[in-house]
């Protein structure tokens, strides 16, 4: 089996190798990583750039089918320049964004440039896992819970994407792997830090913005990514393929469509 491996973090963070160690069981790995942190881009894609690219070779020593290369381009550039052949002919069964160090929860997921990368697999037609382990910057990492749910999420992902391309969204609490409570399937919470920030003129320095955020005083809701992490679960949070969502929406009704044009040209 072979997987490209990407994150937001940049190809020397520490929880990209962490995950390139689990894959590396299941087959060879294909990383292709942002040079430089890229947290927050998102599914950006700047268009029209010749980023260059690196090998990268860990201080420490690669796991034995492990490529690595880092990439001055966005963490969903870098899964489309490696699904797309630019680093080898490899054949990519699927993709995996992370271990991100910090969690991607909530609504804010469509602003992480972990889960990024992850939906430009899903959109090209391979499944994918984005992963981060909820533990602020100040936090010492417990990468071995991440890597245990990284492992089972691959189990996971591997019994669904032969019906179609399937996307995971998840989330580890920080504890060792013996603490955690074990996997729970989830939808994601209302949070969102775009209610909790502001934009507002900083008197001090005329012609400049300065934020205003606050703390969130919101209990999460059951069943949700952020209730699951809270009670000490691994939080997998399937991420609806597009096409699908095609096929739930009520179908347009060509013939009332055609003469509401008409009356717009009479």
């Amino acid at each position: 089996m072979n997987f490209l491996l990407t994150n937001d973090d940049g190809v020397s963070a520490p929880g990209i190798w962490v995950a390139a160690r689990v894959l590396s069981k299941y087959g060879k790995v294909l990383m292709v990583a942002p040079s430089a942190n890229c947290s927050g881009y998102g599914t950006s894609f700047p268009p029209g750039q010749k980023p260059a690219f690196r090998e990268y070779h860990h201080p420490e020593g690669h796991p034995a089918n492990v490529i690595a290369y880092s990439l001055d381009a966005s963490p969903a550039t870098c899964a489309n320049a490696g699904l797309n052949g630019a680093f080898g002919n490899m054949a990519i069964d699927m993709v995996v964004s992370g271990i991100n160090w910090g969690s991607n929860m909530g609504r804010d997921v469509f602003y992480s440039g972990t889960v990024g990368a992850a939906l430009t697999a899903q959109i090209m037609g391979v499944p994918s896992i984005a992963i981060s382990l909820d533990a602020p910057s100040s936090a010492t990492p417990n990468w071995g819970g991440a890597a245990w749910a990284l492992d089972e999420a691959v189990k996971m992902a591997l019994t669904q994407h032969e019906i179609e391309p399937i996307m995971f969204n998840v989330n580890v609490p920080n504890r060792p792997a013996m603490a955690l409570r074990g996997l729970h399937l989830t939808t994601f919470s209302a949070y969102s830090f775009m209610n909790r920030v502001r934009f507002v003129p900083d008197m001090d320095q005329p012609g400049q913005l300065k934020v205003i955020a606050t703390n969130s005083t919101e209990e999460p809701e059951i069943g949700t990514d952020s209730w699951a992490v809270a009670q000490g679960y691994a939080s997998i949070t399937p991420i609806q393929p597009m096409p699908e969502l095609m096929r739930i929406l009520p179908w347009v009704n060509t013939e009332s469509m055609s003469s509401m044009a008409l009356a717009y040209e009479s």
